[in-house]
């Protein structure tokens, strides 16, 4: 069972939303924790495309980057978005060459994430020469239970 993010005004189903917005400023949305008690843990939880349902990862390949799990970041463009580390994102597909331009974590480089069901944007894959990781826009996620 799964349902695209709602907004705090709708109904609120803890079972399935994992990342919500406020219809207010994007930089202060609020970030649900992935981490669940005894009795929901046993529950298998992932981590699908808000718009197809596709699995993109799970909450266990969640990481801490320069000091956190989520950043909030604002494009060229003036758009902010707030974006989840992960170390993987199978579901997933990497678009782009891999570019230093406007990077928001110095000493990487960056091209699009896309989602490998419909090819939606769901945010970043960044790579120095030692690592990688996805920056996923946590509004285009929801989670799964079953």
């Amino acid at each position: 069972m799964n349902m695209p993010i709602t907004d705090h005004h709708e109904p609120y189903n803890p079972g399935i939303i994992l990342f919500k917005r406020s219809s207010g400023d994007p930089g202060n949305s609020d970030v649900e924790s992935a981490k669940q008690d005894e009795t929901e843990s046993k529950r298998k939880r992932t981590i699908i495309c808000a718009l197809c349902g596709t699995v993109i990862t799970t909450p266990d390949k969640s990481i801490d980057i320069n000091g956190g799990h989520s950043h909030v970041f604002k494009n060229p463009a003036g758009v902010v978005y707030r974006i989840g580390c992960f170390s993987e994102a199978k579901g997933c597909k990497i678009f782009g060459e891999p570019t230093m331009e406007y990077t928001w974590f110095p000493g990487f480089r960056w091209c699009y994430a896309l989602c490998s069901g419909c090819f939606s944007h769901l945010g970043w894959h960044y790579q120095s020469n030692s690592n990688s990781f996805f920056g996923l826009i946590l509004v285009n996620l929801a989670f799964n239970e079953y």
